[in-house]
């Protein structure tokens, strides 16, 4: 499980997250939910170790504190990272681009997973060619595969179906259900989509102004809380 405690962070004297309290269960999809600019990305970062947060903030795995540690001992502890925009590199191939993520594996293998290619087939057709130029969904894809790559046991993503189109929406979704069911994986999702978190997370969190105003089942996302809290 990934607990999060009194988790504060500012930019500046610009106060971003104030005192927030999650847990991500394990086999479980917790969505991340609330308007741009509420801090949702910044959690993520906090809990990757991109950002650090004030000195009485924890984040931990289990009885494990990450707080202090480096992203890429976190990487090693078990998260894997999808990050905003996906990020993947442009201008090496699709099968390196995986491979990058091999260095976080605890078993230190360097073998792309097969499991990886029989969810996302498409890269093993395209492993050859260059990550810019993929489609956005392949991308996409490409960005949850090199997470997986590394062997995690809590995947945090942050808006993976910004941009894409509704087919390949669809099969994330379905991919992140197979993972949870299959394999116990534990997600953390941002995600604006509501019909998306309703078809495919658990549990939720709802920030406004960097706290939790919400928190329960993705069955009680009630009309009440949609208009308060997530309607533009």
């Amino acid at each position: 499980m990934l607990k999060i405690k009194n988790l504060s962070f500012a930019y500046g004297s610009i106060q971003t997250l104030n005192s927030v309290d999650m847990e991500m269960e394990t086999g479980k999809v917790t969505c991340i939910l609330g308007r741009n600019g509420v801090g949702k990305t910044t959690l993520l970062k906090n809990i990757m170790g991109i950002l650090k947060p004030s000195s009485k903030s924890v984040i931990q795995i289990d009885d494990v504190e990450l707080t202090t540690m480096a992203p890429h001992l976190r990487a090693k502890m078990g998260l894997g990272y999808v990050p905003q925009g996906r990020q993947i590199f442009p201008r090496i191939t699709v099968e390196e681009n995986l491979k990058v993520a091999l260095q976080a594996r605890r078993d230190r293998s360097r073998v792309i997973p097969d499991f990886v290619y029989d969810l996302f087939p498409v890269l093993r057709e395209m492993g050859g060619r260059m990550g810019g130029d993929l489609s956005g969904g392949q991308q996409q894809q490409l960005a949850i595969a090199r997470a997986l790559c590394g062997d995690p046991e809590i995947l945090v993503l942050d808006e993976p179906t910004e941009g894409i189109q509704p087919n390949i929406i669809q099969q994330i979704g379905e991919i992140l259900r197979q993972l949870v069911e299959e394999r116990g994986m534990t997600v953390v999702l941002v995600e604006q989509y509501l019909d998306f978190v309703k078809e495919f997370g658990h549990n939720f969190y709802v920030l406004n102004r960097g706290r939790v105003v919400a928190e329960g089942e993705t069955s009680e996302l009630s009309d009440d809380i949609i208009s308060q809290h997530l309607s533009v």
